[in-house]
């Protein structure tokens, strides 16, 4: 339900006012999902009556390696559900597709929920080339990427998906140890400068640079 759920549910209440152009994604399949820890089938079973909200909506197959240029902005896929191969599908998040967007002359790489498994595919792969502005930090902060997947990425900006609040609690000395200890890494380690939390909602302009303007909102 995190995963697509609030995508679906804005394409529902805004289908009126937004043009969709593609769903540009890489799914497991029902039986690969089946066999993990957590199968998820929403995009198996829903996508049908999420693009008929929208009049219809081309879905399109990614996969490791394409990139794809939409207006000023160019798209890489440096991870899908496939590459975990023959790997079995432990963890749902493992399925995350992993996305760096090249604009304003800035990289960006959006992480999803990846894990442990998709981390080191990742960073047995591309090691330094990872390395971007910007990085969405995985799942929330919750046992997301590997602290050999960040010193690679090497961020100057972090996205944490979560509030203030609990972003201090993770990031502290107490959570070093643990799944929670590649958090406090980022921050004391990696000694990442910048680093924006959801909530409160926050917006940024590119290029983004230390000291820059954050615009935070409430909901």
């Amino acid at each position: 339900w995190d995963h697509y759920t609030n995508f679906s549910t804005f394409c529902k209440n805004y289908s009126s006012k937004i043009v969709l152009e593609g769903m540009y994604c890489n799914t497991p399949s029902g039986s690969y999902a089946y066999n993990g820890y957590n199968p998820n089938y929403y995009m198996n079973s829903d996508f049908a009556n999420l693009s008929s909200t929208l009049g219809g909506v081309k879905k399109y197959i990614v996969h490791t390696g394409m990139k794809f240029y939409i207006r000023n902005a160019c798209i890489e896929i440096l991870y899908t559900q496939e590459d975990l191969y023959p790997t079995k599908l432990y963890f749902f998040n493992d399925c995350t597709m992993v996305s760096r967007i090249t604009i304003a002359g800035q990289t960006i790489t959006y992480l999803g929920d990846v894990r442990y498994e998709g981390s080191d595919r990742m960073s047995d792969r591309y090691k330094e080339a990872l390395e971007c502005d910007i990085v969405q930090v995985s799942h929330h902060g919750y046992d997301g990427g590997t602290i050999e997947l960040y010193r690679y990425l090497n961020p100057k900006h972090c996205l944490w998906p979560v509030e203030k609040e609990l972003f201090d609690k993770m990031t502290s000395p107490t959570a070093s140890g643990g799944y929670l200890s590649v958090d406090y890494f980022i921050v004391h380690t990696l000694k990442v400068p910048t680093n924006i939390c959801a909530q409160p909602s926050a917006t940024i302009m590119l290029p983004f640079n230390n000291g820059d303007k954050v615009i935070y909102w409430d909901n």
